[in-house]
């Protein structure tokens, strides 16, 4: 053999190895499964702190998984917060701006790219969003959240990836799915934002039991996931939408409005037990799942992958989180635009239109799940009601808490000389 084909027999054989060497198998694409509370504050479970409230099944979810400390929304209510994580866009941008908003003509959908990546996408559960065409998911239950079709949907197809959205209409008002008896409103430990009255006392009790019923679903999806073998290869979401329905919660830029439970579970990818401070928000999701399923395209997106935070590789994402909000579209709301950023550390709240009162349901209507009118009632005995009512209704134009020594965001250094 003359040295030419000793050496062009040479260089195939390392091309051989080279490539045999370089090769890797394919790698499976993973399920998505997102179960998202409904007006859930972020304090109230087990595994963030709350010792009160049973929460067995979310806190083995985050035994399992990734916990964030340092997850947000970006308004506290419903409607835009699931728009945001289903569009990946901030509100002003996508059109889901008030409640009950729509997004614009030709804003893309998580069940769209879900769909051009080759996954079957489907929702169970409260919707709230608009135009419903905008949004092709597979209704397979609707409101409340109805399991029976959940099995045949997560087996129907080994060969295709699915992604599955579980729309919980827990703990929402009214709180009556849980056990009336399961809470002692006695005993409870009131937050210091609330004031201490017999039907505060009452209805967190309810709430709590509210809590505790959304839990057992957490638990329901998580069964049917390990009885149908897809648990392994689901990377599971949980989210807790914004703050309940209560004072300095749900309608507010206070972290009890827009911060959020987040909890992340891919076994064999995410570190069990695991806990991170890396600041999140809703819209960062999209882009994060569609990494994982091997998207990495540009999509013009304002969210941003945190795929490297549940993989280990990172601890940092965002370096500030933005919060906005207005009436527009809350029942009984006024107009009362709010904007907010945030940092780890610290909360700077500007009310745009702080000359006038802020209204909404709570301040408005004495329903049964309501009690900030009773806190009226007793403000003048009160000094603590006599104080929320009015921080809640009369806001300065601006607002700054050091959320470290003050969670419950109650001492607004705003005038401080040293903060300014």
């Amino acid at each position: 053999m003359s040295c030419k084909k000793v050496m062009s027999l040479c260089m195939g054989i390392s091309t051989l190895v080279i490539s045999v060497l370089s090769w890797a198998a394919p790698i499976e694409r993973p399920n998505f499964v997102i179960v998202m509370a409904d007006d859930m504050t972020y304090t109230d479970s087990g595994c963030y702190g709350n010792d009160e409230v049973q929460t067995p099944n979310i806190d083995k979810l985050a035994a399992e998984g990734m916990r964030f400390t340092h997850a947000y929304s970006t308004m506290a209510k419903c409607s835009p917060t699931r728009q945001l994580l289903f569009t990946g866009l901030y509100p002003l941008r996508s059109g889901a701006y008030p409640q009950r908003s729509k997004i614009y003509d030709g804003v893309k959908t998580m069940p769209v790219y879900f769909k051009e990546m080759g996954y079957r996408i489907a929702i169970a559960g409260k919707t709230h969003y608009s135009p419903v065409s905008a949004y092709p998911f597979e209704v397979i239950s609707d409101v409340p959240v109805n399991f029976s079709g959940f099995e045949e949907f997560l087996t129907r197809d080994d060969d295709q990836p699915f992604c599955l959205v579980v729309t919980s209409t827990q703990p929402h008002t009214p709180w009556d799915a849980g056990r009336d008896d399961q809470y002692d409103p006695s005993s409870l430990t009131l937050p210091p934002n609330m004031a201490d009255t017999p039907r505060t006392r009452e209805l967190l009790a309810l709430y709590y039991s509210e809590v505790s019923f959304l839990d057992r679903q957490v638990g329901t999806v998580m069964s049917l996931l390990e009885k149908t073998n897809k648990a392994d290869n689901t990377l599971v979401l949980f989210l807790s939408e914004q703050g309940a329905a209560v004072p300095f919660a749900k309608w507010t830029l206070y972290d009890a409005g827009i911060r959020a439970q987040c909890i992340a579970r891919w076994p064999g990818k995410i570190e069990s037990g695991a806990t991170t401070e890396a600041m999140v928000q809703y819209h960062d999701v999209l882009p994060t799942f569609m990494e994982a399923a091997g998207d990495t395209k540009d999509h013009d997106l304002d969210g941003e992958s945190f795929l490297d935070v549940l993989m280990g590789e990172k601890d940092e994402h965002r370096s500030q989180v933005y919060g906005i909000h207005t009436n527009v579209g809350v029942n009984n709301g006024n107009p009362y635009p709010i904007r907010a950023i945030r940092d780890k550390r610290y909360k700077l709240i500007w009310n745009i239109l702080h000359e006038d009162e802020y209204h909404n349901n709570l301040t408005e209507l004495d329903r049964k799940w309501f009690f900030f009118l009773e806190w009226e009632k007793v403000a003048g005995e009160n000094e603590l009601a006599d104080t929320l009512v009015k921080r809640y209704k009369k806001r300065p134009e601006y607002e700054l808490y050091d959320t470290h020594s003050d969670p419950y965001e109650m001492n607004n250094l705003a005038a401080s000389e040293k903060h300014q």
